[in-house]
Parts: C-alpha cells; structure tokens; sequence
C-alpha cells in the first residue's frame, strides 16, 4: 500500500500487517500518554520490522483517537 500521496511520508511502508492489534489511545483520565508510547514501540518491535522514523511516526499518529 503506497502512502507516497501523504505530505511528510516520503518512504514507501513495508508491506506487513503492521495494523493488526495496533494499540490505541484516547485522552482521557483512563490513559497514560507515556505508557500508551511504550506500549506501541513493544508492539512495533515484536513486529521485528526495521521501521524508517517517518513510518514510525504515521503510524504512531493512526494509534491516536479523539481528541489525542
């Protein structure tokens, strides 16, 4: 899936399931903002898929709901 047509996303992704059990995160009183940062980049890295910052960073942004 090519997300060259999104400004700031210059690389090509990786094709793999890197949606699959993405964890989220809403602001509100429930959620920590670090922990849901720490709890992402596990995810990311049982994927065990080098991926670029810009990657990384997109997908951080799609793990974001609401107001986040």
């Amino acid at each position: 899936m090519s997300r060259d047509h999104i400004p700031g996303f210059p690389n090509n992704i990786t094709k793999v399931v890197w949606q699959m059990n993405l964890p989220t995160f809403k602001d509100d009183d429930r959620n920590d903002a670090a922990l849901h940062l720490v709890i992402f980049h596990i995810h990311i890295h049982k994927l065990k898929v080098d991926f670029l910052e810009d990657w990384l960073m997109k997908i951080f942004m799609a793990t974001l709901e609401g107001e986040a």
